[in-house]
Order: structure tokens, then C-alpha cells, then sequence
């Protein structure tokens, strides 16, 4: 279950995003008008409490914190496909080739951290943790880590 709870907070953490980019687009092309006539930004708003309280609720009665926790970093990756992919009217940035590489380390990385953590919430012993940093998993996060 503990790979349902990380696909919503993956979802919720996008659809985040989404919302506060709306909420954001809003305060900028709608200045001057009243906030209960701004109504993308009541979209952007529904989206953004929708999903932290639907999916990331879900996502966090399922998934150990631990694994939880860096996939809020995502969001960064969000915002720049979100930007790029035209999804937000009026926005539109253009992703160089090195971008798009740094977006895919980031990802990367992030789910390396993810999938490295416990997918129990019982607590490991010294020997277990000694193990863990031997780990293909771990010592390809380190490498990440060191020569990015």
C-alpha cells in the first residue's frame, strides 16, 4: 500500500502546484477586483486545499513519513513543466536542454531518497542501519549526491 500513498502524494503534490501557480496568475491579471470576484483564484484556491486535504491525507495514512517527505521536492520540478507545458494561461517559459536534465537529476534523486526509506514504521537496529548505507540504492543517491 505504502506505492499507493506515494503515487497520491506525487499527484497531490502536482495538482499543488497547479493551484498555487492559478492562484498566482490570478493575483497578477486580476488585480483591482474584488477577491470574491476573482475566480480563478477560488479555482486555484479549491484545487490547492483539495488536494492537501484529499490525496495527501490518503497519501499519509498509507506511506511512512520518511518516504513522504522528499517528495515534496517535486514541486520545484511541477513548476518548471507546468510553466513549460502551457498549462497556465499566459505562461509559457521555455525549458533550455540543461533544464530538462536538471528536472530529470532532481526526480531521480528524489525518488532514490523515497524508495531508500523504511516502508515500515518499525525502527531498525545499529546492524540494519550499517547494512542500509551498502545498499545499490543508497550508494547510487551518494554518487548522485557527490558528483552532481
Amino acid at each position: 500500500l505504502w506505492l499507493v500513498g506515494i503515487f497520491m502524494s506525487i499527484t497531490a503534490g502536482f495538482f499543488t502546484t497547479y493551484g498555487m501557480l492559478v492562484m498566482k496568475w490570478s493575483a497578477d491579471n486580476e488585480k483591482g477586483k474584488p477577491l470574491h470576484e476573482r475566480y480563478r483564484w477560488m479555482f486555484g484556491f479549491g484545487v490547492n486545499v483539495g488536494a492537501e486535504i484529499g490525496l495527501t491525507s490518503i497519501a499519509m495514512s498509507l506511506t511512512p513519513l520518511s518516504m513522504l517527505a522528499p517528495i515534496a521536492g517535486l514541486q520545484i520540478v511541477f513548476t518548471a513543466l507546468i510553466s513549460a507545458g502551457g498549462l497556465i494561461p499566459d505562461v509559457h517559459e521555455k525549458l533550455e536542454p540543461l533544464d530538462w536534465i536538471s528536472a530529470a537529476l532532481t526526480f531521480t534523486g528524489i525518488g532514490l531518497v523515497s524508495l531508500s526509506g523504511p516502508q515500515t514504521d518499525d525502527i531498525p537496529d545499529h546492524a540494519r542501519t550499517q547494512l542500509a548505507f551498502v545498499r545499490p540504492r543508497f550508494v547510487a543517491f551518494f554518487s548522485c549526491c557527490v558528483f552532481a
